[in-house]
């Protein structure tokens, strides 16, 4: 089976503009709540933020954020994998040619797109009345409302 492993991404890299937004960041802040009410411009403060730990923060963030992602599509893998090798071999081979061929052609060998092609062998089609109930009472109201009016004008 062929796939595309996520690629992983560097650290985060801060130019100096950015840094230096994130420094004026609460003096923007402070500038725009006095503009809202003048006659309390001044007891509006500028606070003060400790810039070396909002950027450890964010590059916190996007860490997580990267393991997250990471770990999601690991998960998403499996499960795909799993539900692979449960089908019937015959049904193994349909997907690995469906995938083979899908992935020479157009179709990114990513985690989503091998769900898909799976989903397609493993899971059939049902229409939107088996999957909600709300559907399926709507529909059964309306076919004996027809009903109603047939007899109606059998009558």
């Amino acid at each position: 089976m062929i796939f595309k492993r996520r690629p992983k991404y560097p650290e985060l890299q801060l130019t100096q503009r950015q840094i230096s937004a994130m420094a004026a960041a609460p003096k923007r802040k402070a500038k725009k709540l006095q503009a809202k009410p003048p006659l309390l411009a001044e007891l509006i403060e500028v606070e003060e933020i400790d810039l070396d730990a909002v950027i450890d923060k964010r590059k916190d963030m996007v860490a997580q954020s990267e393991r997250y992602m990471r770990d999601q599509q690991a998960k998403f893998w499996r499960e795909a994998r799993a539900e692979f090798f449960a089908a019937p071999l015959e049904t193994q081979l349909k997907i690995a040619i469906h995938w083979c061929y899908m992935t020479q052609r157009h179709m990114p060998a990513t985690n989503g797109c091998f769900i898909y092609v799976v989903h397609q062998y493993t899971k059939p089609w049902r229409p939107a009345d088996q999957r909600n109930p709300k559907v399926a009472a709507r529909q059964a109201w309306i076919d004996a409302l027809k009903q109603a009016k047939r007899y109606c004008k059998a009558v």
